[in-house]
């Protein structure tokens, strides 16, 4: 005759997710099964300094919409086994997936606006340098242009001269006849 007791218990709560459990005891082995849904789960780690990992972990269940957790203990008393599973790994895994890609994107701005940075001083100084190329052949050209002006007046000047004799010998040559 075999004399087993079994019961079962499910509990479900809309806002908080809910539980089922079960237990059969039969002669000497216990079966002990347990699965809890948390929905919208919040912890708050404590302490001064948190590590990166805890931080992230609890960044995971924090950010999680739903929180799995099954439970079994089984077997004979003297020899019970004990299995857990969650979606815990896979919640963490895709935090720190997430954090990995922002700290890549956060580096990867960091290293652009680095190389903005280079480029626009390295361009800075060639403008810096092509500007006083500019300013020294202006300051040439001016230069020469100041020269070549003196030159022409010089010549005009003398070419003047030159026609105020010419005239004057023309006068003093008809005077003379």
């Amino acid at each position: 005759m075999s004399s087993a007791i079994t019961r079962s218990c499910r509990q479900t709560l809309r806002r908080d997710g809910g539980h089922n459990s079960h237990l059969s005891v039969e002669k000497e082995n216990l079966d002990i099964r347990m699965k809890a849904n948390l929905v919208n789960p919040r912890i708050s780690p404590e302490g001064a300094k948190l590590s990166d990992l805890s931080r992230v972990a609890a960044e995971a269940v924090n950010g999680a919409r739903e929180v799995v957790l099954e439970a079994r203990m089984y077997g004979r008393q003297e020899d019970l086994k004990v299995e857990l599973s969650s979606n815990l790994d896979n919640l963490i895994s895709e935090r720190i997936n997430a954090v990995v890609r922002k700290s890549m994107k956060e580096a990867e701005d960091k290293v652009r606006a680095d190389m903005d940075a280079a480029v626009n001083a390295e361009k800075a100084k060639l403008l810096e340098g092509v500007n006083a190329g500019r300013k020294k052949v202006s300051d040439a050209l001016q230069s020469r242009q100041e020269e070549l002006q003196r030159n022409l007046d010089i010549a005009k000047a003398k070419v003047a001269e030159l026609e105020k004799r010419h005239k004057g010998k023309d006068r003093a040559g008809a005077e003379r006849s």
